[in-house]
């Protein structure tokens, strides 16, 4: 018997919120009407219209549920997409960079093993003059310029690079052009050679000392597989063979030996004398480094690193080139691979931000009808009701002014929600300025405006000093607004409110909270507290509308934060908001 029409619109929010609620009733009284709609309903239809009002009422619900559905759906794809770009370059075993502006944006974890970093705010803004070795930044400088204008991936190269410590390390490097939330940037990908150049240091001192004979370095030579080892005579004639070159390259000992070491280059290259040019250099500078196509005995090519070194007997006369080759098809193949898995994740990333500005031109338009298309009534409502008030107060009886009274306060609080409602819609979109907040300040001041809540009341409040934090002022001050002024509210039917304020803090975090002995809630319905109109207690005894604590979880998302809440019913609630030392951006 007392399962009414509000009892199913609140069953059915609370339950399956998504889905529209439409009341259909035989009579219509404003004051009903007025109650449904706060309460949530999508409309009302009167029984005597139900043939000409029910279908058109339905269409318009589901479509407005539909359009809600299909923004999280793009959402939801979105930060899917992210989220498997996010892991795969967390996954891979090479070093990935971002760079905006010619600093460091982001870093994985292969990354932070490089620089010796035990977390990314060590090395998020840091310049390329703090990364990269003072002998390697004009080029380092160059390259990533060209990138930038060019737009397109170079291949890799050696440098040196600079540990947090101080260190140097060696590191091969590509680069290639990536667009950041709108910014050109940069993408660098970087491996960790220091033990491969260690092995060819080692490898070139060690035939440096042999090189007076050719006998102990065939003996030293003949058992490594993994390296085709060879050496050359001035012309550039194979004089010894190791095993490393047989298996890499195809040939035996006899079949290859006095013949030009050219016949390991692709025919475009043999054409155009790269063989050549490549032993002149080596004669020159006594060291050349390449990687390039070579060419096997079955016609097959591989991608070989290539290092050829002039030995010179003890009178200092060059007596012949040695030459190592190494096999990095694989390694090709890979960078092949990720610049191609760049360049879609590129393609793909455009077309979620081409579709999230689609949503958000959406987003604005609804912003400014729900401004202009809302607003204009509500005025009239209200207008047409003072004017009500003052011309016809005295012969309207006292139920009459009641329902005059309703009429205004609804459009106020209309006017509120539509007010609230734009501002959490900016929010997200507004730029924050990151500076050092000092925090128990904001706090005296926040306390400061709230004193009209604060008077005739007995509250006890037990402050503690307050770590300062990088956040944006204006922001976190209304943080600190909502978070207070709800203390304050919940516990005004305690005959002494107890309110504490404290923090604690890590290398990395501030955990700030505020306590209070106030009404509390359910922790089963915890989930709701944070989100857009979702209030535990009702209107009438708490106002409210809605969308403060909203606005405070959207806050500290902004400044890479959490934020939680725990409770019980009559015994209080605590409410906790952690935010970084260090924010991505603030350096």
């Amino acid at each position: 018997p007392n399962f009414d029409g509000f009892a199913a619109l609140e069953l059915a929010r609370e339950r399956c919120p998504e889905i529209p609620f439409i009341f259909v009733a035989e009579s219509l009284y404003w004051e009903s009407a007025l109650e449904w709609l706060k309460h949530g309903a999508a409309d009302y239809v009167l029984k005597s219209q139900i043939s000409t009002r029910l279908v058109p009422a339905l269409r318009h619900a589901l479509e407005e549920a539909d359009q809600r559905s299909e923004r999280q759906r793009m959402r939801q794809s979105l930060r899917e997409s992210e989220e498997r770009y996010h892991t795969m370059v967390e996954m891979s075993p090479d070093a990935v960079l971002v760079m905006v502006d010619s600093k460091v944006a982001f870093v994985n974890r292969a990354g932070l093993a490089i620089f010796g970093a035990k977390n990314r705010e060590e090395l998020v803004g840091l310049t390329v003059a703090k990364v990269v070795h003072p002998d390697y930044r004009q080029a380092a400088g160059q390259r990533v310029a060209r990138v930038m204008q060019d737009r397109l991936a170079n291949p890799f190269m050696e440098q040196k690079w600079l540990r947090l410590d101080g260190s140097p390390v060696d590191v091969e490097v590509a680069s290639a052009p990536l667009t950041v939330q709108g910014q050109p940037g940069v993408q660098v990908i970087a491996r960790d050679i220091t033990r491969r150049k260690q092995r060819e240091a080692e490898l070139h001192e060690a035939m440096a000392r042999l090189r007076v004979s050719e006998e102990r370095m065939r003996m030293l030579l003949e058992g490594v597989e993994d390296y085709a080892i060879y050496m050359l005579d001035l012309n550039g004639n194979v004089t010894t063979w190791n095993t490393g070159a047989q298996r890499i390259e195809g040939y035996k000992a006899e079949e290859i030996i006095g013949e030009h070491f050219s016949r390991f280059f692709v025919p475009e290259d043999q054409q155009s004398g790269r063989p050549r040019e490549i032993l002149g250099r080596a004669k020159k500078f006594g060291r050349v480094q390449e990687e390039l196509w070579q060419l096997r005995k079955d016609g097959t090519q591989y991608w070989a690193n290539l290092l050829l070194t002039a030995l010179r007997d003890e009178e200092g006369k060059l007596c012949g080139i040695a030459k190592v080759a190494h096999d990095m098809t694989i390694q090709k193949v890979a960078q092949e691979e990720v610049k191609r898995l760049n360049q879609s994740l590129e393609n793909r990333v455009r077309e979620r931000t081409s579709q999230l500005e689609n949503a958000n031109r959406e987003l604005e338009t609804f912003s400014y009808s729900v401004s202009h298309d809302l607003r204009a009534p509500l005025r009239h409502i209200d207008g047409f009701a003072d004017m009500l008030r003052h011309r016809a107060a005295a012969q309207l009886d006292p139920v009459s002014l009641e329902y005059l009274n309703i009429i205004t306060d609804a459009t106020k609080h209309m006017g509120r929600l539509i007010d609230a409602l734009l501002a959490f819609s900016r929010m997200g979109r507004a730029a924050m300025r990151l500076t050092r907040v000092d925090t128990s300040q904001i706090v005296k001041s926040v306390l400061h405006d709230l004193s009209f809540d604060t008077d005739g009341r007995q509250i006890e409040w037990k402050i503690a000093d307050l770590p300062p934090v990088v956040a944006d002022p204006a922001l976190i001050r209304q943080v600190w607004f909502n978070l207070l002024s709800n203390a304050l509210k919940y516990t005004r039917t305690r005959p002494v409110a107890r309110i504490e304020i404290g923090a604690s803090e890590t290398d990395a975090e501030v955990e700030y909270f505020i306590r209070d002995n106030g009404i509390g809630f359910d922790m089963q319905f915890s989930d709701k507290l944070f989100g857009v109109f979702q209030r535990l207690h009702g209107a009438a005894e708490f106002e409210g509308t809605g969308i403060g604590l909203a606005n405070v979880r959207r806050i500290i998302q902004r400044h890479d934060g959490r934020v939680w809440a725990e409770g019980e019913l009559d015994k209080g609630a605590v409410f906790h908001f952690m935010l970084p030392k260090q924010p991505a951006g603030f350096s």
